[in-house]
């Protein structure tokens, strides 16, 4: 099981330094670590060409949040991606963390690890409902594409009754 990480910038040149940094400095390494930048504005561009180990994706327009995310899931090509802002730093056991998760629940299809303030005390969010936290950690997604389904989205059983989904678009 492997992970690729997946930052969408737009103007954010101050938090890119340590955002990128966290992302190439972690003890399980990402795959791929692919920036998205929305058409920046400001020095982001200079920041994210300062640094060897990612792979750049720089827009001519900005298309939003969703879409920009969306391409850089489409490059990622691993079994997980991690969709995060520009803003945020990783604990550097982050990954190792996230893969022993989903190691040892394979039913996962998400996780929404502690996120704390800038201030690394304040909690800003601990998941949702039933969203186990892990590691003290600082801000990030994970989005795992569910497992193709075996008669590719033709099986007869409603969709609350299958055990299984459709191939999502990037896996198809």
């Amino acid at each position: 099981m492997d992970i690729s990480a997946v930052v969408v910038s737009f103007n954010s040149e101050k938090f890119l330094r340590q955002n990128i940094a966290s992302l190439l400095q972690q003890t399980v390494p990402f795959r791929r670590v692919i920036v998205v930048d929305n058409a920046s504005g400001d020095g982001s561009r200079a920041v994210i060409g300062s640094f060897s180990g990612l792979e750049p994706l720089y827009l001519q327009d900005n298309i939003g949040y969703a879409a920009a995310a969306n391409r850089g899931i489409a490059k990622a090509g691993s079994d997980l991606v991690l969709v995060a802002n520009a803003d945020i730093h990783l604990d550097p056991d982050f990954n190792r963390h996230v893969l022993e998760f989903f190691a040892a629940h394979p039913q996962a299809g998400m996780l929404s690890p502690l996120i704390l303030r800038f201030d690394r005390e304040t909690i800003d969010s601990a998941g949702q409902g039933r969203s186990l936290a892990l590691y003290p950690l600082s801000g990030a997604t994970i989005v795992r594409p569910p497992a193709p389904c075996s008669q590719r989205g033709r099986c007869s059983q409603s969709a609350a009754q299958r055990p299984c989904f459709p191939c999502p678009p990037w896996r198809s």
